[in-house]
């Protein structure tokens, strides 16, 4: 996936987020497997940000998730998709209303 961001001298580092934004903290992600701290800081905070976007989003096949039914699946990921601090500094964020202030500023769906 070596695609326009990482060829562009403004997008370069983006691009290589984005190439890992699906490795899991257990290294069984893809598409390299990385494990743990070998994934790049950005790539683990877009992971985490974009599952929970995700699961509260509505999309064609389902309707969106609750936030506390968000909230569990990503606790319940802590330590194996998800940085288990990152996690515990996401959870600290939703709990202070950051989460919903960045959302709604942001134009992103409302939780189901």
């Amino acid at each position: 996936m070596r695609g326009s961001c990482s060829r562009s001298p403004y997008l370069g580092r983006v691009g290589t987020y984005v190439r890992y934004h699906h490795e899991r903290w257990d290294g069984t992600g893809y598409p390299e497997k990385l494990r743990g701290d070998a994934i790049p800081l950005p790539a683990r905070i877009i992971h985490l940000a974009d599952a929970y976007d995700a699961m509260t989003s509505t999309r064609p096949y389902r309707e969106a998730l609750s936030h506390d039914e968000a909230m569990r699946r990503i606790l319940e990921g802590s330590g194996t998709q998800f940085d288990p601090r990152l996690v515990d500094l996401f959870a600290g964020l939703v709990d202070e209303g950051v989460v919903d202030r960045i959302r709604a500023e942001t134009g992103a769906h409302e939780s189901g």
